[in-house]
């Protein structure tokens, strides 16, 4: 990895600019929301914005029908770390597969076409970057309303 000082608001400009067409093809209006410029983390910015990537194309994959989607892209400070979140209002998971999404192969359910899609690598996969980051990674759900996903990551003060 090619770890380095990085602007986290940067990295999440970059990664929801590549997921724009992709968002506006599913009907998904992705927002970024309340970001300082001066947060700073040591981190490999190819490896974070493939994890970034990886949680908005899954809040697109898992949207509800039902409405319009939505994903709000935050970050903050808390304690020694920044903390990243992409919150959707998707399908949400179900509270068994909680605990076991980030394994290898986990996948919930089918997206909305019925098509199973995907591998199941890429919650694992992100996993073990942020884990090589000496960050965490968790989430937060509620079946039928949505999805947080969070990484925390040293901050550089």
């Amino acid at each position: 990895m090619k770890i380095e000082k990085n602007n986290i608001k940067e990295n999440i400009e970059t990664a929801e600019k590549y997921m724009k067409n992709l968002s506006w093809n599913k009907n998904v209006k992705n927002k970024i929301k309340n970001m300082k410029d001066s947060l700073f983390v040591l981190a490999d910015i190819n490896k974070i914005i493939l994890v970034l990537t990886n949680l908005i194309t899954n809040a697109i994959k898992y949207r509800s029908e039902e409405r319009e989607g939505h994903i709000i892209i935050e970050a903050f400070k808390r304690e020694k770390n920044i903390v990243v979140s992409v919150e959707d209002n998707g399908k949400g998971i179900p509270e068994e597969y909680l605990e076991k999404i980030f394994n290898k192969f986990i996948q919930v359910k089918v997206s909305n076409d019925g098509k199973i899609e995907g591998t199941g690598l890429g919650l694992s996969i992100c996993k073990e970057i942020i884990k090589a980051h000496g960050g965490e990674i968790w989430v937060n759900s509620v079946l039928g309303k949505g999805s947080t996903f969070y990484f925390s990551l040293k901050s550089i003060d």
